[in-house]
């Protein structure tokens, strides 16, 4: 049996994950985290070694989706014996991937964790001279929404317009989407977007060692004051 948690929603996706953790070890499983391309050794294990799972065992692990090739028969056989097999139970956690972007779906318990319409709105405004939109955006944003997310979700988006800039291909994203990210770069100039990434790099440097002087949302509202 295999379940996929996945979402755009990154936080709350993860969350869940270990949330999930916590609760077969209350139930008195033995938890084992494996690496994706392990799968095929575990198939191995259960069937040359029926004991192993006669005890209560479930398996977690990460961004099984990048292992997949859909052309490679061998690699398809392995995940079909895994949907299918009621006598293992893997959890997948899908970092940043949305629910259509999954190469297997069929038979698979998909979790999904989307991301509210409030932070599209939030960063289709992000450009030079709206800078009171933005803040005033950002303040009712974090009424209901984690200020991880938001960098998150921010670092993202200019990532995605740098590339832009750079004449680099952005994959798994829709034509409309494209078109919108394109007209939203033409507002931006490379320098300054490249300013933005790196200052974002900074601030999670920070944040990560506990060095930053303030609080997330209020970094935030300093950096663009800065740069917007």
């Amino acid at each position: 049996m295999l379940t996929i948690i996945c979402g755009e929603n990154t936080i709350e996706a993860y969350n869940f994950f270990l949330e999930k953790k916590k609760e077969f070890i209350d139930k008195k499983y033995e938890v084992l985290e494996i690496d994706s391309s392990a799968i095929e050794e575990l198939i191995h294990w259960q069937s040359e070694n029926l004991s192993l799972f006669a005890t209560k065992k479930v398996f977690f692990t990460r961004n099984l989706n990048k292992k997949i090739n859909k052309t490679n028969k061998k690699t398809l056989m392995l995940i079909d014996r895994v949907v299918n097999d009621k006598k293992i139970n893997i959890f997948d956690f899908e970092e940043g991937m949305e629910k259509r972007n999954l190469k297997v779906q069929k038979n698979v318990l998909i979790k999904e964790f989307k991301l509210p319409i409030s932070i599209f709105n939030f960063l289709d405004n992000l450009y030079p001279g709206n800078l009171a939109t933005v803040i005033k955006n950002l303040n009712l944003l974090s009424k209901t929404t984690a200020s991880e997310l938001i960098f998150f979700m921010l670092t993202k988006r200019i990532r995605q317009l740098l590339m832009i800039k750079l004449n680099h291909k952005l994959d798994g994203l829709q034509l409309w989407q494209l078109k919108k990210l394109n007209c939203q770069a033409k507002l931006w100039s490379k320098q300054t977007l490249i300013k933005f990434y790196q200052s974002l790099f900074q601030l999670e440097i920070k944040v990560k060692t506990g060095s930053n002087p303030f609080d997330l949302k209020k970094s935030l509202e300093l950096l663009f004051t800065y740069l917007l």
